[in-house]
């Protein structure tokens, strides 16, 4: 089983009632740092396809069909897919996202299809034994010049003693900018770089959050 697999269907089970939980990533909306990269991107294009690594419950999907653009989503948690399609269907975009269920390891899709990847939170979750295969997926799919969007926990994170620790199956990776720039700057313009504490819904996380371009 993938990593992380066990404690996501777990949590999804839990619906909302996760929050309370403490397994705490939004369920519905986007922050203020995503809504000021898209209004990035829409500066060099209205539309296009943008895919959602890791969609979850289909927040950012659903934010990015609601402004124009084809979105596509994937999870490799079936019951993240079942309240994401739900919760697209009530949003009256459903006709607008793609769903599937796969893993961000072994994209399936063509060549140089996407215009947008948006990941946000998955690769802090990815083993780094693997980054490099997450990387050549990314990059695959990825038009030259699109955009790419990350957000991954920062090492500053209040009370973290470690770079990175287990949950149960699930992996967690803290990172510095200075790993950032060294894992992405080869493959990407960095266009914009925010360091932002998340405390609500909890626990409460340090992030950096990265809009990023193709070179």
């Amino acid at each position: 089983m993938e990593t992380g697999k066990k404690f996501f269907e777990q949590a999804y089970k839990f619906g909302n009632k996760r929050i309370e939980m403490g397994l705490g990533w939004p369920i519905k909306g986007v922050g203020d740092e995503l809504k000021e990269f898209s209004k990035t991107i829409k500066k060099y294009i209205s539309n296009g396809k943008v895919l959602d690594l890791g969609c979850g419950e289909g927040r950012i999907s659903i934010f990015f069909a609601q402004n124009g653009f084809e979105a596509y989503a994937i999870d490799f948690a079936k019951g993240a897919i079942n309240r994401a399609k739900k919760f697209a269907e009530d949003a009256k975009v459903s006709d607008k996202i793609n769903f599937k269920i796969s893993n961000v390891l072994a994209l399936p899709y063509a060549d140089e299809f996407f215009d947008v990847i948006v990941d946000w939170s998955v690769f802090d979750h990815i083993e780094p034994k693997n980054w490099d295969l997450y990387l050549k997926n990314v990059l695959r799919v990825l038009k030259p010049g699109g955009f790419y969007t990350l957000s991954v926990f920062s090492v500053n994170t209040p009370m973290l003693d470690k770079k990175w620790y287990y949950s149960g199956d699930a992996y967690f990776h803290f990172f510095t900018e200075d790993d950032i720039r060294k894992t992405f700057g080869n493959y990407f313009e960095i266009i914009n770089i925010q360091e932002k504490l998340k405390t609500q819904p909890p626990p409460t996380f340090m992030f950096y959050h990265v809009l990023m371009r193709k070179k």
